[in-house]
């Protein structure tokens, strides 16, 4: 009984501990209660199912499957707590101001609902293996009795602790709580990031980058009742991975990127950060927002609809817009493409038609022949808007690749031809980073910056490809956001890309 106790203690306390925090930190929004109270049933039925069907998801992925599904729900856990704390760093001022007053679903809503998923996911993670316990200690012949009571004397004494930690933090005076229980949420977060990377660790899907960095298990262990607490408060480990060192720092970092964009970035922390995301977009067409590859396919065809959407609450900052294009590897070295739609949208001039771009990317040098492929884009771009002059574009692109992980570097020069034009070059650069998941799953990074706007932007994306079965052809996409560094970038801009590719 004892044995049952203890294990189903240190889950349930896990899941109550993350319960703890979230409901903490999100104290004054209404009906909370109903939004956790549905996670915990959402997290209980989850956790049975899984339960139930562990041994389909342990062969899945040639085994990894069990470690991939916990890496998955720790990483949602993380995008939900990322999304309330950018939720927070916008509205927690106006919630401390109206703490009794404020009843706006729509203000409240989406940090409600990030509440119910982080709740769910953290009942059903803890839950399914408490049930998977259970269920073996049953068939090695503990009675029910002592199943049953030490199950009980376990959850329950979980629980007390979870509900002191939740009222000790509502001791915290007001004007420091929300301080308080953000940075909880931030510290939360990273070890849960971290955690994931140790799951991924585990099924080859990540390298180990030093293992271990350190190793503190002689002054606490990580099974140990303090450890176990710490891990899930602040993300102890006694004896973490390279890697998870980083997930912990980069999930730390973005969390507090993205708080501190909500409220304005200072010049020093901009500066700092560009340095950081290696400075990188600009208020301009969609292919500002795009990373070109070096790679040229024979007589592969691509039909590409690609955009963006800037997300800002200023007026003069605003818009979108909207490419479709054509293009084909004409051999081995040299790609055309034609942009035969292009559109953007302003709030001051509504849709307009910019008119047509002829671009060609040449690949330079063989893949893998040297430490980078290299290539070149060259581009002229014709506009219909009145008293618009036309472009040209070039510039060397560069892609280098290491196992999983590829990076991509474009340096575009830009000059304006015709009536009207500038005599003046600008210029803008974009990076990629991303790790390769699998084919289909590839998520990364990307930055962006245009120097004659003083616009640097930087933020998370996801991308990666479909073969079409019993085709030559393939579908790929990529989705993402790109951040405001600094004051004279929008907020957000939203990017989207679906490429068609055939033989």
């Amino acid at each position: 009984m004892s044995g049952v106790a203890l294990l189903v203690f240190r889950e349930v306390l896990e899941a109550a501990l993350i319960i703890s925090i979230v409901c903490a930190a999100t104290r004054g929004l209404p009906d909370r209660g109903w939004f956790v109270s549905g996670g915990i049933v959402l997290g209980v039925i989850g956790a049975v199912g899984v339960a139930l069907g562990a041994d389909a998801i342990g062969q899945f992925a040639d085994g990894a499957g069990r470690d991939l599904f916990n890496a998955g729900v720790l990483v949602a856990a993380v995008l939900m707590i990322g999304w309330h704390l950018v939720w927070m760093s916008s509205h927690g001022r106006e919630l401390a101001q109206h703490m009794h007053t404020v009843a706006s679903a729509a203000k409240s809503g989406s940090s409600l609902t990030a509440l119910l998923v982080v709740v769910a996911l953290a009942v059903l993670r803890e839950g399914s293996e408490i049930v998977l316990f259970l269920y073996g200690m049953a068939v090695g012949g503990v009675g029910t009795t002592g199943l049953v009571t030490g199950a009980a004397l376990g959850a329950g004494g979980g629980v007390l602790l979870g509900v002191a930690l939740y009222f000790g933090l509502l001791r915290i005076p007001f004007k420091r709580f929300f301080a308080v229980t953000n940075a909880m949420l931030m510290l939360l977060a990273a070890g849960l990031a971290a955690a994931a990377a140790g799951f991924l660790v585990q099924s080859d899907l990540l390298p180990t980058w030093g293992t271990p960095v350190w190793d503190t298990s002689r002054l606490l262990a990580d099974d140990s009742l303090p450890g176990k607490t710490l891990g899930v408060l602040v993300g102890y480990k006694a004896k973490p991975e390279g890697v998870q060192v980083a997930f912990y720092l980069i999930t730390l970092v973005v969390l507090i990127m993205g708080t501190r964009w909500r409220r304005r970035y200072t010049p020093a922390y901009a500066v700092v950060l560009s340095v950081t995301l290696c400075c990188v977009a600009g208020l301009a067409r969609a292919d500002d927002f795009i990373v070109y590859s070096p790679h040229v396919t024979t007589s592969l065809n691509e039909v590409e609809l690609r955009g963006y959407h800037y997300s800002d609450s200023r007026a003069d900052i605003g818009g979108s817009a909207t490419e479709l294009s054509i293009a084909r590897g004409v051999n081995g070295w040299w790609k055309p493409e034609l942009y035969v739609l292009e559109y953007l949208r302003t709030p001051d001039a509504g849709n307009q038609r910019l008119g047509y771009e002829f671009e060609n990317t040449f690949q330079l040098s063989a893949p893998g022949r040297y430490w980078a492929d290299f290539g070149f884009l060259a581009a002229y771009e014709h506009k219909i808007i009145a008293n618009t002059p036309d472009a040209i574009e070039f510039g060397p692109l560069v892609e280098m690749s290491s196992g999983r992980f590829a990076q991509r570097l474009n340096f575009i020069l830009e000059k304006q031809v015709g009536a009207g034009a500038s005599h003046s070059y600008e210029y803008r650069y974009s990076y990629s980073g991303t790790y390769a998941v699998s084919q289909s799953l590839r998520p990364g990074i990307e930055a962006y910056g245009r120097p004659a706007d003083n616009a640097y932007q930087a933020g998370p994306i996801v991308a990666g490809e479909w073969h079409i079965p019993g085709t030559d052809s393939g579908l790929e996409y990529r989705l993402g956001v790109a951040l405001g560094i600094n004051a004279a970038a929008p907020r957000q801009t939203w990017m989207a890309q679906l490429e068609y590719e055939f033989f």
